[in-house]
C-alpha cells in the first residue's frame, strides 16, 4: 500500500524520505506532484523554508498538510517558489526576500516589513536599502 500525503509529510520532517502518488520527498525537501513546485525545505535543524505561492487546489491542500506537520519549535521562513528553487539549487548562498515597492517614505515601509515579517514568525536580523535595475525596493536578509 502506498504511503498517504501526511505520511510523507511526517516521514520528511524526521528525514526520511518516500514517494507518494502526488507527494515526494528527498535531500531534506518535500515537493508537489514534481520537482518544479517545492514545498518546503529544511535549511537547518530548526529552521524550514516554506513556499506559500499558489499553484493548484491539491498542491495547496499539500502545502496545508506539510504545515500541519512541521514542529512548533521549528522556525519556519515564508519564501516564493522561485527563492525556494534558488536556496535548492544554490545552498550556499545567502536567503534574499525581496519586498518590491517604492520607499518614499523608507521609515513606514521598513515597519510595514518587520511586520509582515514577524506576523509569519520570521526573525528579521538585517533589513538595508538596495536598488535593483534602477527599482527601489527593500531587501530583507534572513540569515
Amino acid at each position: 500500500m502506498g504511503k498517504s500525503h501526511d505520511d510523507i509529510a511526517k516521514y520528511w520532517v524526521e528525514g526520511k524520505y518516500y514517494k507518494g502518488k502526488n507527494m515526494f520527498a528527498e535531500d531534506g525537501v518535500i515537493y508537489s506532484w514534481g520537482n518544479h513546485f517545492p514545498i518546503a525545505k529544511f535549511i537547518s535543524e530548526d529552521k524550514v523554508l516554506f513556499n506559500t505561492d499558489k499553484y493548484s487546489s491539491s498542491t495547496s491542500k499539500h502545502q496545508y498538510i506539510v504545515s500541519l506537520r512541521i514542529p512548533k519549535d521549528i522556525e519556519v521562513i515564508t519564501c516564493s517558489t522561485s527563492e525556494l528553487l534558488h536556496n535548492i539549487n544554490y545552498p550556499d548562498e545567502p536567503i534574499i526576500i525581496k519586498v518590491e515597492k517604492g520607499f518614499s517614505e523608507y521609515g513606514e515601509i521598513v515597519e510595514q516589513v518587520k511586520k509582515y515579517f514577524n506576523n509569519r514568525g520570521i526573525k528579521t536580523h538585517r533589513i538595508t536599502r538596495g536598488l535593483n535595475n534602477l527599482k527601489k525596493m527593500l531587501i530583507a536578509e534572513v540569515l
